[in-house]
Formats: structure tokens, sequence, C-alpha cells
């Protein structure tokens, strides 16, 4: 009967498989909640199943991110590096300048570009890939030219991935 209806101070629960969530709110507002969508989902979800990419301005990294990277969601596990970066330690899922922004973006680039030709391959059959991506973008100027924007106009959970926007305003959510 209400479609429609505010609620306050109650928490909404969903299941974001299969999902594109967008978020809208201040700034402040919208780290704080995105910080705790992933926090849940770390805390219910092993680090092997699940992997976090998170693309954010360079500014709020040091004082809004920086700890984020030691959690093992964030460690890029099954992503391919050059035979160089293989065996770093340092390399997270998390992109706030162009170092990152090349590295990560670029593997996981890779690891779509596969999932899609095994999807190909397999026709008909239902695929459940792992790990499964959550994919936050806050700050879509790391995206600007980037082959990654061929998938984000396609059904990203049929690779996999939850996609989360998180905006100030609807206007400035993609149509997907």
């Amino acid at each position: 009967i209400y479609q429609y209806k505010r609620l306050t101070k109650a928490s909404v629960a969903m299941s974001l498989k299969g999902q594109t969530l967008g978020l809208i709110g201040s700034p402040n507002v919208l780290r704080i909640a995105l910080q705790s969508i992933l926090f849940q989902i770390s805390v219910l979800h092993s680090y092997q199943d699940v992997e976090f990419i998170t693309l954010f301005e360079e500014k709020d990294y040091e004082n809004q991110w920086k700890e984020w990277r030691w959690l093992p969601h964030n460690k890029m596990r099954h992503f391919q590096f050059s035979q160089s970066l293989r065996n770093s330690h340092r390399i997270r899922g998390i992109v706030y300048n162009a170092q990152s922004q090349e590295l990560v973006l670029d593997a996981f680039h890779k690891v779509l570009t596969k999932r899609r030709q095994q999807l190909r391959k397999a026709r008909d059959k239902k695929i459940e890939f792992k790990p499964i991506y959550i994919f936050s973008i806050v700050e879509e100027y790391w995206l600007r030219d980037h082959e990654i924007n061929e998938f984000l106009v396609e059904e990203m959970s049929l690779y996999g991935v939850i996609v989360i926007w998180a905006k100030e305003e609807v206007s400035q959510l993609p149509e997907t």
C-alpha cells in the first residue's frame, strides 16, 4: 500500500547481490554510509569471497580512508600484476592517485575481460564468479578515459561485481 515512505532513524536491510546501488548525500554522510556498508560486508563475508575496490579523492585518503588499507578485503589477491609487482603486499583496491589508478583499474579491467570471455563460452549456463567485487565510486575522475567504462554501461552483476555510486545529488548518478 505504501510504495514510498520516509523512515527516520531506521535501518534498511537489503541484498546487494545483483544490484547497483546509488547513495545520495553530503560528502561526510556518503563517506560514513559507504564505510558502514563496506564494514558490514567485511564482517559478514570472508576476504576470500569478497574484495573491495574503492575510488575516492586523493585529499580524502590520509584522513578518512588510510586505515582501510589494512582490511584484508582490500588486498588484491586475484589480480594479475607484472612480475615486478606480483609479490608486493602494498597493492590494495584503493584508488586515490594516478599510480593506484593505473595499477588497480588496469588489473580490474583484465579480470572483467576474462570473466566476459568465460560468460560467452558458457552461453546459457550461469556462472557464479568468486570473488565478488564491491566497486565503490565516490570520485569518478579516476574513470575518465579508462577502458573500464565499457563495463560500467553493462549489468556488472553478471561479472560478479556490485557497483556502489556515491553522489551528492540524484542527477549525478548514471542511468545504470
